[in-house]
């Protein structure tokens, strides 16, 4: 008997067994997720990254404050449209100013300062 023509059925005490395994590692069917577990998690989430300070680490710091000295004034605006057409590579420190655009998003550049 060939090994993949063999048809496998799906049994219900299959479905039981996977249920008590998820339930033994601490995992629930997606059917049965408590909603008002996820609005609670969703909720702690949300509070701590609100509370959670990013920063760029000191190479990133040091991109950034070289682009800025480089723009002048305006730099934040040239840096936002420099992320947007892609042409943040060309910059000496490209691929620095890529990994911040990548793990804070534009929007964190908005309300960033040098301390």
């Amino acid at each position: 008997m060939n090994i993949l023509n063999k048809e496998f059925e799906y049994t219900p005490s299959h479905k039981t067994d996977i249920s008590k395994r998820w339930r033994a590692e601490g995992w629930v069917p997606p059917s049965t997720q408590n909603t008002e577990a996820q609005a609670s998690l969703s909720d702690t989430i949300q509070y701590s990254t609100r509370r959670l300070v990013m920063r760029p680490n000191d190479e990133q710091l040091e991109a950034l404050r070289y682009f800025s000295v480089l723009h002048g004034r305006e730099w934040k605006h040239e840096l936002l449209n420099q992320w947007r057409d892609g042409r943040d590579t060309c910059n000496r420190d490209g691929a620095l100013l890529r990994q911040i655009r990548n793990r804070f998003g534009p929007q964190w550049l908005e309300s960033f300062t040098f301390d």
